[in-house]
């Protein structure tokens, strides 16, 4: 898990970087909220097959004798067929798409819909990428997948600095380059000693592809929507919301990217090995230590986000007004970047024990959820309720998670103070945070009490937080 976790930051610290020079280069204007947009939708629809591989055929991908099944790889190839055709879809259709989904941004020197089909390109590029770090992963590969994704950030990163008048369109090409790059070097490390093996691939509890695309698709409308719906009543309301989330989930990936990226294959081979208990000691064991991180985390950003903002975004075109927008937002978010954190980690043991109907059912109530309230609170509030729906709907879905794994028994249940400690943990720092913030004490004193009051509750539950070693 370390090599994991290590290779997550090394990402997403690049994508951070990114998202500060951009910021510094477009500010919140109208060509950030294009950009944003066209993203968002590329990346949503990636994500789609990405997920599926992911969740349904990269636990799949071994045998029992730790060969590649090649049942498995010809489905990947299908499912690669099907992403080309629908990336293609999109692409042809965008000129005429772009007015629709954003009529405030339908402008002539923005070119949404030349964005949308080189969003279309880097998009599949990605799910190419995905397949290939599949591999390498089910093959024990930790650090070079988790980190391979920092090649195409890196290079629009230079290209910000190099140039202060680069375009988003340029931006794009140049992650189209880093991704033909990233596939290269994953290539090279999942290449090596393949032995391939024509045995039967393992149909357990795997529904069927349409099913599965249909699932992670409905999620992937999220982020598009939310955009959408900050961006309804100005020009700058989606670019405002897209600095917001894009800083929140960087940090949510920073603290359980690690976990959840190693988590899959790991637990996966618990499963195949028929060692549940294993599977739950060490699910609750890594739940426990994401739902402490995040906690500390939101309650430093709680008292510190208009700081925090200043810091990461305020230079070149980004404003003073713009930061305490922006901060705003995050603020809001925090309750969803806990829940949502936690749940990743959930949704790891849901796959890798291969329970994919109830995923479905977990997952397409929680975008119903999201979207109505994103809907309610987002065309009432701005960028803000769009924040808001995102954390009350997170919260939710991860009451629910944690009701059905407790009473399915996936969760241990021999150790209640684990659970009680790690509560108590996460009461304490919380709330220490919203009374400083309440009381408007300055952000670096408040950043101290917070963080103090977290090692003091930990000291003082010290036994039962123990149990978070990794077990044997």
């Amino acid at each position: 898990m370390l090599k994991s976790t290590v290779g997550t930051w090394v990402n997403y610290a690049t994508t951070a970087l990114f998202q500060v020079l951009f910021a510094s280069r477009f500010g919140a204007g109208t060509e950030a909220s294009a950009y944003a947009l066209s993203f968002a939708i590329a990346v949503g629809i990636g994500a789609t097959f990405i997920g599926t591989t992911q969740a349904i055929y990269l636990p799949r991908l071994l045998t029992a004798g730790d060969d590649v099944s090649l049942a498995t790889v010809g489905r990947m190839a299908r499912l690669l067929a099907i992403a080309l055709l629908v990336f293609a879809v999109v692409g042809a259709s965008a000129s005429l798409t772009s007015p629709v989904i954003a009529p405030k941004l339908d402008l002539p020197d923005i070119h949404l819909a030349l964005l949308l089909r080189v969003g279309c390109g880097f998009g599949f590029l990605q799910v190419v990428v995905a397949q290939a770090a599949a591999l390498c992963w089910a093959r024990g590969a930790r650090l070079l997948p988790a980190m391979s994704p920092a090649i195409p950030s890196l290079l629009a990163s230079a290209a910000v600095v190099a140039n202060r008048q680069v375009s988003p369109l340029t931006l794009y090409l140049l992650l189209i380059v880093g991704s033909v790059l990233q596939l290269l070097v994953l290539m090279a490390v999942s290449g090596r000693g393949l032995v391939f093996s024509p045995t039967p691939r393992d149909r357990r509890g795997e529904p069927p592809m349409l099913v599965s695309l249909g699932l992670f698709a409905t999620a992937q409308v999220i982020l598009p929507f939310e955009l959408a719906i900050a961006a309804h009543g100005s020009q700058t309301g989606g670019a405002y919301f897209n600095y917001a989330y894009r800083a929140v989930t960087v940090a949510q990936a920073l603290i359980v990217g690690g976990i959840a990226a190693a988590s899959l294959p790991d637990w996966s081979a618990y499963v195949r090995a028929g060692a549940r208990e294993r599977l739950q000691l060490s699910l609750t064991r890594s739940l426990s230590a994401a739902a402490l991180a995040l906690t500390l985390a939101a309650s430093v950003a709680l008292v510190a986000s208009t700081a925090l903002v200043r810091l990461a975004f305020q230079r070149g075109n980004f404003t003073g007004h713009d930061t305490r927008v922006v901060s705003t937002i995050v603020v809001a978010c925090l309750v969803g970047f806990v829940a949502e954190g936690v749940t990743l980690v959930l949704g790891q043991a849901l796959a890798a024990d291969r329970r994919l109907p109830i995923m479905i059912i977990f997952g397409q109530g929680r975008v119903a959820v999201l979207i109505a309230l994103v809907a309610v609170l987002g065309l009432t509030g701005g960028p803000v309720g769009v924040a808001a729906g995102y954390s009350v709907a997170n919260l939710i879905a991860l009451a629910l998670q944690l009701l059905y794994l407790h009473r399915d028994g996936l969760l241990a249940q021999d150790d209640p103070s684990l659970v009680r400690s790690t509560a108590r943990v996460m009461i304490c720092t919380g709330a220490t945070g919203l009374g400083l913030k309440v009381l408007g004490v300055a952000w670096p004193m408040s950043v101290a009490l917070v963080v103090a009051m977290f090692a003091a509750a930990t000291v003082s539950v010290r036994h039962g937080i123990r149990p978070l070693r990794a077990p044997h």
